[in-house]
């Protein structure tokens, strides 16, 4: 049987990471093996070797950075690193809202993430969506702040972007083929689970004095390096039932799943020497109740894996979802400040629901055709 070819080896590496399809992947792939040309018997080295001993505590084989980079790269900015941080932790919590009638595992929720320097697409059902912006949106009605701060929501052709708005307009994580149907009953979702209403063509909105207090108490609960470096690889985690992520202490990313691939099977591929974390030296342990331990030292942090036989206990979210769906399926309603219906990508046209169209919006997005 022929060896495959170095661009067919990258391909299937990478696909392991983020369930690209194949007109994402194959350009990237391509891409991968003309950037490391000049390397090209390191990385045959790399990818014919036995790295099982850096889950011991082993530094080689170490991959150069230009090979990581040039195969599954990294986010290196703070700021791109932080909203990351906080969409992975709120995408780890979307299991909580269970939608009866579709579901909203991981397997439906998030089919694909696709990284590039210092930019991250992904691909999530409008359920997923909808559950993960209750997650995300700061608001702060008579209480305590809630959401995260500083997160904004933007919605532009076929995709919307969440972004911080303390940042500039190029931090952000797009979420493909969204259309504005989609984006209104995710909004719609919202409104039910909080009573906050959710106005994108008002962004961005300036800090309020409980966000800025709570940027200054402290940005994120978990190193962005490690939490944005799992976010690029939530391929993994995608044949899964359900995913929850949460932080524990300063250091430690949890992460709990039902289904998909074994811890043993994450835990090896995290550490992997070319599209694993971003880290030359991991120490790994399992407890007695099966969890692996992998603490990644070159990134200041700890993840935790446990694999579930049995569903987490869902909250009853029907009255939300019901309104979710009374968005998603209205037919022909009529924007307020429009005299006609701004069109969804599929021609159909789009609920109203306080959300500006696609043609009311501003601001150079990035589109991600999938």
């Amino acid at each position: 049987m022929p060896r495959p070819s170095l661009h067919t080896r990258i391909a299937q590496l990478r696909r392991a990471y983020t369930g690209e399809s194949d007109s994402a992947l194959l350009p990237a792939a391509r891409a991968a093996v003309e950037a490391t040309l000049p390397r090209r018997e390191e990385v045959l080295h790399i990818l014919d070797s036995d790295f099982g001993s850096r889950l011991l505590g082993a530094s080689g084989p170490v991959a150069h950075p230009e090979i990581r980079a040039a195969v599954l790269p990294d986010a290196t900015a703070e700021y791109q690193r932080e909203v990351e941080t906080a969409v992975l932790l709120a995408l780890g919590r979307v299991h909580a809202y269970h939608c009866p009638d579709s579901g909203t595992g991981q397997r439906a929720g998030c089919a694909m993430v696709r990284p590039a320097l210092d930019q991250l697409a992904l691909s999530l059902s409008p359920q997923a969506l909808a559950a993960m912006l209750v997650e995300l949106l700061p608001r702060e009605a008579g209480g305590p702040l809630a959401g995260v701060a500083r997160v904004r929501l933007r919605l532009l052709r076929r995709h919307v972007e969440l972004y911080l708005a303390d940042a500039g307009p190029e931090v952000a994580v797009s979420v493909s083929n969204t259309s504005y149907r989609q984006c209104a009953a995710a909004l719609a979702f919202v409104t039910a689970i909080t009573g906050h209403s959710v106005q994108p063509h008002e962004e961005p909105r300036p800090l309020s004095e409980r966000e800025q207090h709570a940027i200054t108490l402290g940005r994120t609960p978990v190193p962005v390096a490690l939490a944005s470096a799992v976010l690029r690889r939530f391929g993994l985690f995608r044949r899964a039932d359900w995913v929850g992520i949460e932080p524990v202490g300063a250091t430690c990313l949890r992460i709990d799943w039902a289904g998909g691939h074994a811890p043993a099977y994450v835990a090896a591929m995290l550490a992997h020497p070319i599209a694993g974390l971003p880290c030359d030296r991991f120490s790994a342990s399992t407890s007695p109740d099966g969890t692996i331990i992998l603490i990644c030292a070159g990134l200041g942090g700890v993840v935790s894996l446990r694999q579930h036989a049995v569903p987490p206990a869902h909250p009853s979210t029907s009255a939300a979802w019901t309104a979710f769906h009374e968005v998603l399926n209205a037919p022909n309603p009529t924007h307020p400040t429009n005299a006609t219906n701004p069109a969804d990508q599929s021609g159909s046209p789009a609920p109203s629901s306080g959300v500006p169209g696609p043609s009311q919006t501003t601001g150079a997005g990035r589109d991600t055709d999938d």
